[in-house]
């Protein structure tokens, strides 16, 4: 799991469409996080495309609203929607609940 969590953090930190990978990481794959940053601006709006996107519409309520809080403190400008971004898919996919099939 500690394995999976490191992934995780380097996909959606370090490994987006917004980052200069310079050449020692071309072969990487990038997230584009751009539709969830336009959806940032409403933290429900973004947790519901999220659990739509990753957890098939079966998001349990307590970690849909325990990302909702921590997204909250975040500022509502460009910086901080890619931040909310970042961090509610990364919280999404390295939850507990995204790694139990149902």
């Amino acid at each position: 799991v500690a394995s999976t969590h490191i992934d995780f953090h380097h996909q959606f930190y370090r490994f987006t469409t917004q980052t200069n990978l310079g050449s020692d990481n071309h072969l990487v794959t990038q997230v584009n996080l751009d539709r969830a940053q336009e959806l940032a601006g409403n933290t429900s709006d973004l947790m519901d495309w999220i659990d739509l996107i990753f957890f098939a519409g079966g998001m349990p309520d307590y970690v849909k609203s325990n990302i909702q809080s921590a997204l909250g403190v975040l500022p509502n400008n460009a910086e901080g929607r890619f931040d909310r971004a970042q961090d509610a898919m990364f919280m999404s996919v390295s939850s507990p609940a995204f790694s139990v099939q149902r």
